[in-house]
């Protein structure tokens, strides 16, 4: 979205659910046994210990590849999370399909964290990274914007947000710190001032 005289406009319009990246990453945490839409920063810690580009036990493709197939990218901003990989749009707090656990094995319950579970925040993380900033540089490329403002759960990301940064694309960068739904606060507090 883009700030134009006085009116917000959407560049985009194209990922509509349950095409969700915030989704996909609640998912992959409860997956791994912790509490989706409130522990993602574990996972996002966890990711710095795995390989994405191992191979996946009992399988022929490494983590990278699998999360490469349940994450596509379908155009310059879109992507679509393959349905095939996740059940959170067809029963309510079951998050990942037959055909994920096939691949990666049961969820962790009670079991100690393993190489296995470092590998598959590994893959989630570099895959959402790679998404992310290919769509910025698009981004930047078409538009020519110098400043980045990003909100949302995706966006507290900071193994993200510093690559983002480290790339040099943009000449500031601003985190909404209230990313999730207590920030419309601010937002409706901005559109009455306007």
């Amino acid at each position: 979205m883009v700030w134009v005289k006085g009116r917000l406009i959407s560049l985009s319009e194209e990922n509509d659910y349950p095409d969700s990246l915030g989704l996909i990453y609640s998912a992959i945490t409860y997956y791994l046994g912790y509490k989706h839409h409130y522990d993602e920063g574990i996972i996002m810690g966890l990711a710095s210990w795995g390989d994405p580009n191992e191979i996946i036990p009992g399988a022929k493709i490494s983590y990278y590849d699998a999360f490469s197939e349940i994450i596509k990218e379908k155009g310059k901003y879109a992507y679509e999370i393959n349905k095939d990989w996740i059940s959170y749009h067809i029963k309510r707090d079951t998050w990942i399909s037959d055909k994920f656990i096939a691949t990666f094995g049961p969820k962790r319950v009670d079991e100690q964290l393993n190489r296995h579970h470092m590998n598959i925040a590994a893959a989630l993380q570099k895959r959402l990274e790679d998404i992310i900033i290919h769509q910025l540089k698009q981004a930047r490329e078409e538009f020519g914007f110098s400043k980045l403002c990003m909100a949302g759960g995706v966006a507290l990301n900071c193994s993200m947000n510093g690559k983002i940064e480290a790339l040099g694309l943009f000449d500031e960068i601003f985190i909404q710190p209230a990313s999730g739904d207590n920030g419309c606060a601010i937002g409706a507090c901005y559109l009455s001032q306007y």
